[in-house]
Parts: C-alpha cells; structure tokens; sequence
C-alpha cells in the first residue's frame, strides 16, 4: 500500500502505479487538492470542491478522470469528512485518488 497526502501531487504517480499493478499487488492512495478537477464518464470536468460531501458523509466515485491532462486513464476517489467530534471539526472533506475497488 502506498500512501501520499495532497503535497505529492499523485495524479501522475497513481497512474504510473496503476500500470504496475496489472501485474503486481499494489494499491494506493493519494490525497488531492480541492481545486483539482475530476470528471464522471461523458462529463464536464469540475473541481473536487464541487463534490455534495459534508460532515459525517462520505462518497466513493469510481472510474473518474482526474486533472485535465491526457492520457492518465480512470481511476477511484473518495470524499470523506469527518463527523464533528467533541466540538470539533475538520474545515474541508479529504480527497483521496485510490485503486481501490471499495471503502471497505
């Protein structure tokens, strides 16, 4: 399992470790900025932010393109933001690009 937050900038990582992982056992996670888009099949890309998530939900959206840049494939995201616990609150979902098949 290979794990980044949103400062590595993944996109490019997670594809060239998708292609690996047709013949090895590898997954990954990678966290993204807000503001960087996705796009459903047959869609206008929009930026993550766009995405219905609040506090205490979470969405799983598989096969979605990320970024505008050509060439990168599908892949899965997740937007999860925790639930306010004694008083407190995370200020933003996280965004996690993954091969993932599931949230479990």
């Amino acid at each position: 399992m290979v794990i980044g937050d949103s400062e590595i900038h993944g996109v490019e990582l997670s594809y060239w470790l998708k292609i690996r992982a047709i013949t090895q056992k590898i997954h990954f996670i990678f966290g993204q900025k807000q503001d960087t888009n996705y796009r459903k099949p047959r869609q206008k890309y929009h930026p993550l932010s766009n995405l219905p998530v609040s506090p205490g939900t979470k969405i799983f959206l598989s096969n979605i393109n990320i970024t505008q840049n050509k060439g990168l494939g599908s892949f899965n995201l997740v937007a999860y933001w925790k639930r306010k616990y004694k008083n407190k609150m995370e200020k933003e979902p996280w965004y996690l690009l993954t091969n993932l098949e599931s949230l479990d």
